[in-house]
């Protein structure tokens, strides 16, 4: 779905000189999306079929591509917010973009490190995963209180 966006995305860039760089936007989130939407199940499906092929895959190529995916819409994405906001205010992002791409360095770090037998096992994937409440949130934007928890849910 999202792979086919992208594409239908991109050619409305190549026609629309006005919005190019918004229908470029749009491809790039696309592009990441095709890739990160099922990225945690697939991992989690693979890690308990114990199918270190598909693992191997997964963090020498899947998650690379994520990474660069992920830092052209970074780099899009600054130029269209540059262009249409104040530039006040896009520190975050950079503090979003850049726990993203830290996150996939991680994640293939890990991978990495069970494959070649230096981790019994991954923690990570062997917790059962805790549904996010999107539902609840469908007509809000997420808060800085929901981004809080998300990312550290201990005060301590």
């Amino acid at each position: 779905h999202y792979s086919a966006l992208a594409d239908k995305f991109k050619k409305c860039a190549e026609r629309s000189k006005s919005y190019s760089l918004l229908f470029e936007f749009a491809e790039k989130v696309a592009r990441v999306l095709s890739l990160k939407a099922y990225m945690g199940l697939r991992l989690v499906k693979e890690y308990k079929d114990d199918n270190r092929d598909e693992l191997k895959k997964i963090a020498e190529v899947d998650l690379p591509k994520l990474k660069g995916y992920l830092d052209e819409l970074r780099i899009v994405n600054r130029s269209y917010f540059f262009a249409t906001y104040k530039p006040l205010g896009w520190e975050v992002m950079d503090i979003r973009y850049g726990g993203a791409i830290a996150r996939i360095d991680t994640a293939i770090f890990r991978l990495t490190e069970y494959l070649e037998g230096r981790l019994e096992r991954i923690d990570e994937l062997e917790e059962e995963r805790i549904p996010y409440p999107l539902g609840e949130r469908l007509h809000s934007s997420l808060c800085s209180a929901d981004y809080y928890m998300l990312c550290s849910p201990s005060s301590l």
